[in-house]
């Protein structure tokens, strides 16, 4: 691993500049937070590769990437049990490029599927759950539904807290959202 800090302070500089100083401070190498945080992020990456995500979908190429997504559901559909969490992948990555589509009813109707197998195929709620929580609750954000929302954020955030080692990134990154979308209500 490379040198890596913690973030000690942060001042602003004067209160006219966007600009502050941040104190940093170097970890040891025996930093106990930062092994178990490396190791989970490890462990979280282990298999995947670059081909789990189609190119067209990065490209911005929509329709061919839903096209080929729902090709790849129509085989899991064929080749999987109704609650295996490879059918949830499908229609998780359809529900993603409808809501970069921004139809968002329609990745709705996707991550609502996502839940409902993953609930049952995943029943002691374990981080793919609570990432398909959160895409569930940033779409009712997106929608206005700011309720709905922080239901699904909660409980994205109670997984995570749970499963997650304390300095996950995603566990701050839930509250900055939840703390966001309560500014709405």
């Amino acid at each position: 691993m490379d040198t890596v800090f913690r973030i000690d302070d942060i001042q602003k500089l004067d209160s006219k500049s966007r600009i502050y100083q941040v104190n940093l401070k170097i970890t040891s190498d025996d930093d106990q937070q930062l092994r178990e945080l490396t190791e989970f992020i490890r462990g979280d990456d282990a298999g995947k590769t670059g081909w789990s995500r189609l190119v067209y979908s990065n490209m911005g190429d929509y329709p061919k990437a839903l096209e080929f997504y729902e090709k790849a559901l129509k085989i899991a559909e064929i080749a999987l049990p109704p609650n295996h969490r490879n059918r949830a992948n499908s229609y998780n990555s359809i529900g993603t490029v409808y809501y970069n589509m921004g139809k968002y009813s329609k990745a709705l109707e996707c991550y609502d599927t996502v839940n409902k197998i993953l609930e049952i195929a995943l029943p002691c709620n374990p981080p793919d759950l609570a990432t398909s929580y959160a895409c569930t609750g940033v779409v009712y954000d997106e929608m206005g539904n700011y309720t709905k929302a922080l239901l699904y954020l909660e409980k994205t955030l109670t997984i995570r807290q749970k499963w997650l080692p304390p300095t996950h990134p995603s566990i701050q990154e839930t509250i900055d959202i939840i703390n966001d979308v309560k500014k709405k209500l």
